[in-house]
Order: C-alpha cells, then sequence, then structure tokens
C-alpha cells in the first residue's frame, strides 16, 4: 500500500499538485503522480469495498481562491502521459458532475458511499477502452488527475487521497 495525497498544499512523495486552466478548451491536470527513479506505480481497479467493485477510488475536497467547493458540472479523469507521447491519454470513465465531492471525505470513504469516488480504469480508446486490471506507472510516465472547470482549483484549502488499498510501489521489473 502506498500513500497519494495531497493536503492543504503539501503532498506525498510521487505526487504533485498542478494548477488548472479554466480558460483552456480541454481539461488539464491538477495532479501528477509519479513514481521515484527505478520504480513504478501499479494502481489498482478494484477495492473491496462498496457494492461496485471495479475503480479506484479517489477522495478529495477541491475549492478555488474564495474556499467554495468547484462548480458540480466540473469534470475530472485520469489520464497516462507515457514516454515519447506528446499527450496524455484518458483510461478513465469522465465524472462529468462532482457534487459527490461536496461530501466530507470521511463521508466519501464510508462503505455505503465510496462507489461514488471509484474511476474505473480502462484501457485507452484506441485499444478498446475496456476495463483493464490495474494501471502501471514506470519512472518515466505519469498518471494525472484531469479536471475541466470554469474555476481554479486552490491546493492550499483543497485535499485529496487515491485510497492506500488500491496503490502499491514496485521496483521496476517486479
Amino acid at each position: 500500500m502506498t500513500d497519494l495525497f495531497i493536503i492543504n498544499g503539501e503532498s506525498a512523495e510521487g505526487v504533485e499538485a498542478l494548477q488548472n486552466v479554466p480558460t483552456s478548451p480541454d481539461a488539464t491536470a491538477i495532479a501528477e503522480f509519479s513514481p521515484e527513479r527505478g520504480m513504478a506505480f501499479f494502481f489498482r481497479n478494484r477495492v473491496e469495498r462498496g457494492e461496485q467493485t471495479l475503480g479506484l477510488p479517489i477522495f478529495g475536497s477541491f475549492v478555488d481562491a474564495n474556499g467554495d467547493p468547484l462548480p458540480v458540472n466540473t469534470s475530472l479523469y485520469l489520464a497516462l502521459k507515457l514516454k515519447g507521447r506528446a499527450q496524455a491519454v484518458k483510461v478513465s470513465d469522465r465524472k462529468g458532475n462532482i457534487s459527490f465531492y461536496q461530501n466530507s471525505v470521511d463521508t466519501q470513504q464510508d462503505v455505503d458511499n465510496i462507489d461514488g469516488a471509484k474511476f474505473v480504469l480502462r484501457q485507452t480508446e484506441e485499444q478498446g477502452g475496456a476495463p483493464v486490471e490495474h494501471i502501471r506507472v514506470r519512472d518515466i510516465d505519469s498518471f494525472r488527475l484531469m479536471c475541466d472547470s470554469s474555476a481554479q482549483i486552490d491546493w492550499s484549502q483543497s485535499e485529496m487521497y487515491v485510497d492506500a488499498q488500491a496503490v502499491t510501489e514496485r521496483e521496476l521489473g517486479n
């Protein structure tokens, strides 16, 4: 298990808080996960809590500089940026309404609510888009939480956690 988080501007090793660009026509990254040299992160697509077993739970409280929650029509999804590729590719379902994230993090983590935090990990669209067992992120790649919002996130007032039971860090080759 690996703890990946951003809390009020502080982040775990391997996690970088980024600013989304509200004026961008495309979603932009708000968090980037990159393992240390010689290591890889494995994000599992299965957590045995809740009714839906598929999905990587990401919990959070996403607010703007005024302390207001990001608009509910904000969308979030996960993307993988592989070395040598110009763009990150979408590898999860898109959450087109983030009203779930207006609940407290404790409420989100509750077994009765956790399904709302799960992002089902998938092959890229060019590979068919079927669910996958896990996403492997090498030390030369990055895994990104993408955001399309009319407001900019303020990480000094926001928090985000990836469910530690769904992430492992291993040496490359293992």
